[in-house]
């Protein structure tokens, strides 16, 4: 029975070491975690208190074909009604793709999905004109100027 000579074995050793450190890592893009401002108008929306709410949504922007009945995945953020600030935390907190999204928001004072929002709708999935890119930079987002 051959011998395995003991000069190659910490070399050897180290090579599969690196190999397995070479192959070991997730090849998916980093998510970001997303923070920015929603306003109209310049200001903050006021909390609509209860029974009021606020939903903030991001989808992908090539979720063309996606409507509130047959929704895209889409991904919810938190908002301070103090400063108008908005993060976008992702799956477990790990960020979302980089990348053009639509930004829905629906805001009622009285909360009633069968009527329209305050806002009437028009940044509902269907209807919405802001598409942003996220990709880590904070991103203001004005009601009043929804294309920019």
């Amino acid at each position: 029975m051959p011998r395995l000579d003991s000069r190659w074995l910490p070399s050897g050793l180290v090579f599969v070491a690196l190999l397995v450190v070479g192959c070991s890592g997730d090849s998916a893009p980093a998510g970001v975690v997303v923070n920015g401002k929603l306003l109209h108008n310049g200001l903050p929306l006021k909390d609509p208190g209860n029974p009021g709410t606020l939903v903030i949504e991001l989808y992908p922007a090539t979720a063309g074909a996606a409507t509130e009945e047959i929704p895209a995945e889409s991904f919810g953020a938190t908002y301070n009604y103090t400063n108008g600030a908005f993060t976008v935390p992702g799956p477990g907190g790990n960020g979302i793709q980089p990348g053009k999204y639509k930004v829905v928001v629906r805001y009622w004072e009285i909360y009633d999905e069968e009527s329209p929002d305050k806002f009437n709708n028009a940044f509902t999935l269907e209807n919405t004109k802001i598409v942003r890119d996220f990709g880590g930079a904070e991103v203001v987002i004005d009601l009043a100027k929804p294309e920019g």
